[in-house]
């Protein structure tokens, strides 16, 4: 009996972690109603409640949106799932936009909205606050600022919020307009001011197509890449940094960087963060504006704010489930845990609305030995994989659970990464109850969390699949969906099964190494088989395929289902 069936209406369009890498993409299966694809949008991450907000954006089939969404869980350490906080067109919302930029006051739980594009194509100049931000402390509201001072109004800018000055800072956009400074930012503490700042040096006009902030807090630099250059009439892959940026103190001055290593092509639109704690840069994906080609590629910067050791480029190889390129995604870092995570964005001339994460983006693992999380952190008698995530794990590394009857022994420990752990436990005859669970190091260091993990009595698995890509291909074009089999059980399923049926005049291409196994052609429709070894208790497996639109074709459907229980 089919457990379930997918159907996805394509219409055409005319005009797993991986050993031995340090970082390693995996794509999150959220539950609760997708946020429409989109690109452009603009979001904050709360680090405290681990929860990733988006505004706005521009969805392509529809006008620039205002619409407020938030992810649960958002980093992958736990069960993701999206909210939609406030609805389109609501009362009391900013007009809607997109290339905005929205900063997180996290101590009062306020963001911070500036600027973007209207509907209209015009810049906007307005600044809007949102209490309550991430959800946890009442309903998210708007309120407008009314600053003093004439702000221009931009769109794709670089902007970033100093905690402690309370001050929004902004910087070139279209235009090259020049530096500002927002005080009273988060509309605590006296009248908000937009204040225009003489700085020295000032790097070309740009547009960065929604990189994000990077601003050295410690240290108040802000820290400029890329972007196109309407003056130049090129991408750009120059490194710029602010130093004075709050403009409290002296004089704010640019200086551009000069890295040695390996440049990265030059790009708009990808996504940027800053590890303070590392003082490192990463970019990841983006657009040649020149020839429209889409990137996915990883860099890091060393020595990014040009202060200490001097500055290097390194590529980077990135483990997991492979990611589509694409450029405008909204993206945040979770400083605490060390991972990026990255919605929607635009690539092939379509939107997406997938949710990516990058485990050790950084590059540079922590080696203290801990634990930051356990998921799942509960599971039924059989058997059962969890993943440990923290840091300073080492090859040889032993996973143990500890209550009720004894220690249970994982039966088999795999190092993702110096930061995780997937340790499978059989669990058939342990009795149900709370469990410690303690990692040793082959060396003798040993950490544990008490009551981290919950013996369930009985166990089953409960498989599903979905198909995640957009509904829409452009006529000879090409778009990559990825086949995506989950399980809700509390135990690790058997081998899994899956199918993908699509009209045999749709081409495809399988990813190497993936898991298709075989295919057959029936009734004019090609017919993909998908087979996994197992599907770990509340885990997914995503398989992509990519599609290729014959020009003419007919709307069509994607069929997925499997029988597995």
């Amino acid at each position: 009996m089919f457990r379930r069936v997918v159907l996805l209406t394509i219409l055409w369009v005319c005009s797993l972690a991986s050993a031995g890498y340090a970082q390693s993409w995996s794509l999150l299966a959220p539950s609760g109603t997708l946020p429409s694809p989109r690109e452009l949008a603009t979001s904050f991450y709360s680090p405290v409640s681990n929860r990733l907000v988006v505004f706005g954006g521009y969805p392509q089939v529809t006008a620039f949106t205002n619409d407020l969404w938030i992810l649960s869980n958002a980093n992958g350490l736990g069960a993701p799932s999206w909210t939609r906080a406030i609805p389109p067109n609501a009362a009391g919302s900013p007009p809607a936009r997109g290339g905005a930029a929205m900063v997180y006051d996290a101590a009062n739980n306020r963001a911070i909205l500036a600027g973007g594009l209207s509907v209209g194509g015009a810049p906007l100049n307005d600044v809007w606050i949102l209490t309550n931000a991430d959800a946890t402390t009442g309903i998210p509201t708007w309120q407008r600022l009314t600053p003093t001072g004439v702000f221009p109004g931009k769109q794709e800018f670089t902007a970033a919020y100093d905690r402690d000055s309370n001050r929004l800072i902004v910087t070139v956009g279209v235009g090259g307009q020049g530096t500002w400074v927002l005080t009273n930012a988060n509309g605590l503490g006296g009248t908000p001011a937009w204040v225009k700042l003489t700085t020295v040096g000032d790097p070309p006009g740009r547009y960065t197509w929604h990189m994000e902030p990077m601003y050295d807090d410690v240290h108040n630099r802000l820290i400029l890449f890329g972007g196109y250059s309407q003056a130049l009439g090129t991408d750009l892959n120059d490194v710029w940094v602010l130093a004075n940026a709050d403009g409290q103190d002296d004089s704010a001055t640019w200086v551009q960087l000069q890295p040695t290593g390996p440049l990265p092509p030059p790009r708009t639109g990808g996504v940027t963060f800053y590890d303070a704690a590392t003082n490192r840069l990463l970019v990841f994906s983006g657009q040649v504006q020149a020839t429209g080609v889409y990137m996915n590629d990883l860099w890091i910067l060393e020595g990014a704010n040009g202060l200490g050791d001097p500055p290097r480029w390194t590529p980077v190889s990135a483990g997991g489930v492979p990611i589509a390129p694409r450029f405008r995604s909204s993206a945040a870092f979770d400083s605490a845990r060390n991972r990026l995570i990255v919605f929607g964005g635009a690539g092939d001339g379509l939107v997406r609305n997938e949710t990516w994460v990058l485990a050790d983006a950084n590059g540079a693992p922590s080696e203290t030995l801990g634990i930051d999380s356990v998921y799942p952190d509960h599971g039924g008698q059989g058997p059962v994989t969890i993943h440990v995530t923290g840091g300073g794990y080492q090859l040889g590394a032993s996973v143990s659970l500890v209550g009720i009857g004894g220690a249970i022994s994982a039966t088999t420990v795999a190092l993702n990464s110096a930061s995780t752990l997937e340790a499978t436990f059989d669990l058939t005859d342990a009795a149900p109850g709370p469990r410690t669970v303690i990692v040793t190091n082959p060396d003798g260091r040993e950490v544990m969390t008490p009551a981290a993990f919950l013996v369930e009595a009985s166990g089953q698995a409960d498989i599903w699949v979905d198909t995640v890509g957009r509904d829409r291909i452009r006529s000879g074009g090409e778009q990559t969906y990825y086949i995506v089999i989950g399980n809700r059980g509390n135990v690790d399923s058997g081998p899994v099964s899956a199918w993908l049926s699509f009209p045999q005049q749709i081409g495809w291409v399988s990813h190497p190494g993936d898991t298709v196994t075989g295919t057959d052609s029936t009734n004019g429709n090609t017919l993909l088989a998908i087979d996994v070894i197992s599907v770990d208790a509340g885990g997914v497996v995503a398989v992509p395929i990519r599609l290729q639109a014959p020009v003419g074709a007919s709307p069509f459907q994607l069929r997925t289902w499997t029988n597995a229980k």
